[in-house]
This record gives structure tokens, sequence and C-alpha cells, in this order.
């Protein structure tokens, strides 16, 4: 049998040493939950809810204009098999 997939995509920017700002792309009631949370909280809670996670991908930069490599985005996308 062929399965068919419902595909979320989480784009969190860091606006902060501390703090990201995260968008969610895709059919998700929860999207305003996700604004203050780190990439552990969203992956579990995605994952108690069925959601998988097939990629996760950090994309490495200048934070703020510093010389000092750091994570400036981390980018995730999670599958959720439909009927």
């Amino acid at each position: 049998m062929l399965h068919k997939w419902k595909y979320l995509f989480v784009h969190m920017n860091r606006v902060r040493h501390d703090s990201w700002e995260t968008t969610l792309i895709g059919d998700l009631e929860a999207k305003d939950w996700a604004k203050d949370k780190t990439e552990d909280e969203i992956s579990n809670y995605l994952g108690e809810r069925g959601w998988e996670l097939v990629s996760y991908t950090p994309i490495v930069g200048n934070p703020y204009g510093t010389s000092t490599l750091g994570i400036i985005e981390i980018r995730m996308v999670f599958k959720l098999p439909t009927l």
C-alpha cells in the first residue's frame, strides 16, 4: 500500500543569543504555540502527535555581524501519515 504524507516545515531564526523566532509552514493547529519554544520542545510536541522528524538542518553563519561562527537558523521537516 502506498503511504500518503502531510509535511510540516519549521524555520527557526536566531534573533538574540538565547532567543529564536519560529515559523511553521503547513497544516497544524498549534502554529502560535511554537513561537517561543526550543527545537526540543517543538520536536517532542510534534512527536507526541504522530509527526516524524525527517530532516534537521542547522545553518551556520556569523550572528549579529560578529567574527564568531554559530547556528543562525534551524530548518526541520516533519511528516505525518494520512489515511
